[in-house]
């Protein structure tokens, strides 16, 4: 299997209007991750248990999985439980990938900068929409686990939010997501000189341990995003993947599910072809999510 990609997507945020003192300021925090954290940090390898070395040497021959043995013990019992949906090939994420993953996001080492939002008022609520249990300043497990019958990748992040500004993060992020369904459905933004249509909508996420306490919160949405920019456009800046990939019809589509059950936080991710926007993998979602609480619960 291909080594998961170490750059995530970006769109910045340029304020609710040209030149706005609002826009300036985010400009200023850096470009923001797409709503999906959309592609894999350094890991331990495919296929691996939490427990296996990383062997790329990209990562650091002594960096072990990120997270502590509760965490990581529930991400082993919801990979068991992927592995049932055909997800069997798995990679953990080091303790020295999750530093270099906050690190960037500090540094906004991200990416591509995207303009022209539209609606301008939207580009506040996609850049506040960044967010990932991974930031939080807590012990953090994220395991990236992916499927031959499926072009893409699904991800579990687990996070311990003990405190109380941990705890107001995720509640932040949580209203954050329900104001970009609110306002902000269909969006379309320019990237490497190529125009994107992104559409946003709600999920019914509904997540049930079998044998421990249901969560207090749970917040679910997709996305999907479309090649939008002109034959002239292409042809100026040469053929980019994301232009190849509308070639043969194709959709980026991306389902988020977040929860939380007392100190834990957990968000379970899929990105790729059309289908992982679908029912299917909300159920898939739904499952991971209440075999890691489960798991925590143990």
């Amino acid at each position: 299997m291909s080594r998961w990609s170490t750059i995530l997507n970006t769109i910045p945020s340029t304020g609710s209007g040209a030149g706005s003192s609002a826009g300036s300021s985010a400009r200023r925090r850096g470009a923001v991750v797409m709503p999906l954290l959309a592609g894999a940090v350094l890991l331990t390898g495919c296929g691996a248990g939490a427990g296996d070395a990383a062997d790329d040497g990209s990562s650091g021959e002594d960096s072990p999985p990120a997270g502590s043995e509760e965490q990581l013990a529930a991400a082993e019992a919801a990979m068991t439980r992927a592995a049932s949906f055909g997800f069997d090939q798995a990679g953990y994420a080091t303790v020295e990938a999750v530093e270099q993953f906050r690190e960037q996001a500090d540094e906004t080492l991200a990416g591509d900068a995207a303009e022209d939002v539209d609606p301008a008022a939207c580009a506040d609520p996609l850049a506040a929409v960044d967010w990932a249990p991974l930031l939080l300043d807590a012990d953090v497990a994220r395991v990236d686990f992916g499927s031959e019958t499926f072009t893409g990748t699904g991800s579990l992040e687990i996070a311990e939010a003990s405190d109380g500004a941990a705890g107001e993060r995720v509640a932040e992020h949580v209203a954050r997501v329900e104001q970009l369904l609110g306002s902000c459905r269909e969006v379309t933004y320019t990237q490497s000189e190529q125009d994107f249509a992104l559409e946003f909508d709600g999920v019914d996420g509904v997540v049930e341990p079998e044998d421990s306490a249901e969560p207090e919160t749970t917040t679910a949405y997709r996305w999907s995003r479309e090649f939008a920019g002109t034959a002239e456009q292409t042809e100026q800046t040469g053929q980019t993947e994301e232009a190849e990939s509308a070639e043969d019809g194709g959709t980026t589509a991306a389902q988020i599910l977040l929860t939380r059950r007392g100190e834990d936080v957990v968000m379970v991710s899929f990105i790729g072809e059309p289908a992982a926007g679908s029912a299917e993998f909300t159920t898939m979602a739904e499952a991971l999510a209440a075999e890691t609480l489960d798991g925590l619960a143990d």
